[in-house]
């Protein structure tokens, strides 16, 4: 499985700081519990091979992995449905890569499919995110109903450019 089999009572929005497996495996909210359904259906489907792999980083405290998990597993439903099947972490002759998958058509090789998510940050980024995600966590604990409180920072440096973002804090 790739979820804890336990009683959720969870019904909070997700911590900044908070992984996403982790507010996904604890939160009883519906959607939380729907998407945790689909997801360990998807995850008996996949091959046996492959499977400790794929829940170990679907399980992984760092965000990124824990989505290119996910990638994997999604890209793997999808091209099965198709009517594929699929190898996961193929051997290549002459190569020491490992693709995430062979794609098969019956006995035919078809091709090599790699997942890869586009802008995952870097770990200097990283960092800087998650010293904000602090900040916000702190001000999103307060206990004051009569103020909002905006915060806006002017960004923090990485690779010759500044990065900028708002955040709108909020309670329910």
């Amino acid at each position: 499985m790739l979820f804890d089999d336990s009683e959720r009572t969870e019904t909070r929005i997700k911590r900044e700081r908070e992984s996403r497996f982790a507010y996904l495996n604890s939160s009883a909210r519906a959607p939380m519990t729907a998407a945790r359904k689909v997801f360990e259906q998807w995850f008996d489907s996949y091959p046996e091979s492959g499977r400790s792999d794929l829940r170990a980083r679907f399980r992984s405290p760092i965000d990124g992995q824990h989505q290119s998990a996910f990638w994997e597993l999604y890209l793997h439903e999808v091209f099965s449905r198709l009517g594929f099947t699929l190898e996961p972490h193929p051997d290549i002759d002459g190569s020491r890569n490992h693709p995430d998958f062979l794609v098969k058509e019956g006995d035919v090789r078809r091709f090599y499919l790699e997942g890869v998510v586009a802008g995952l940050p870097s770990e200097k980024d990283a960092g800087a995110e998650a010293r904000l995600a602090e900040v916000f966590d702190l001000v999103n604990s307060m206990k004051i109903s009569e103020w909002f409180l905006h915060v806006e920072y002017r960004g923090y440096r990485t690779c010759g450019r500044t990065a900028n973002r708002q955040r709108f804090p909020y309670r329910t």
